[in-house]
């Protein structure tokens, strides 16, 4: 469980973002999405909306604002070189494309509408093979 606290501040977000790719190529985490055929240059990441702040106290889908998504060939979620942002809180995908050959790593980070961040996700990695 991650926790989004600003400091001096009673009330946390947890959030609990553990993410999917569910992009198809060859070399990476893959499973169906109906009715598309997702580009082997691209991943889709999914994930679960926090429902309870770090207090107990629960989270509606409104509070949450937005969502980070940082993604690069490095293993380490602070060097890595790009961020994608999901504007909709309420979303639970994004699919990241143009990726080019290699591993690339993603991780995710909540923002709620108080400006409060989450700490980041666990890495999932997919590699793009052409």
């Amino acid at each position: 469980m991650l926790s989004l606290c600003r400091k001096a501040l009673p009330s946390c977000l947890a959030v609990t973002l553990g993410l999917l790719l569910t992009a198809c190529g060859e070399g990476g985490l893959s499973s169906s999405i109906s009715g598309n055929t997702p580009e082997a240059d691209s991943a889709t990441l999914t994930w679960q909306a926090p429902l309870t702040r770090a207090n107990g106290e629960s989270l509606a889908m409104g509070e949450i604002k937005k969502y980070v998504v940082r993604y690069g060939p490095e293993q380490r979620i602070g060097e890595r070189s790009y961020e994608a942002t999901v504007e909709d809180g309420q979303a639970m995908e994004h699919t990241v494309a143009g990726l080019s050959k290699g591993t690339w790593h993603f991780a995710l980070k909540a923002i709620d509408t108080n400006g409060l961040e989450s700490e980041w996700s666990e890495s999932v990695s997919k590699t793009i093979v052409r």
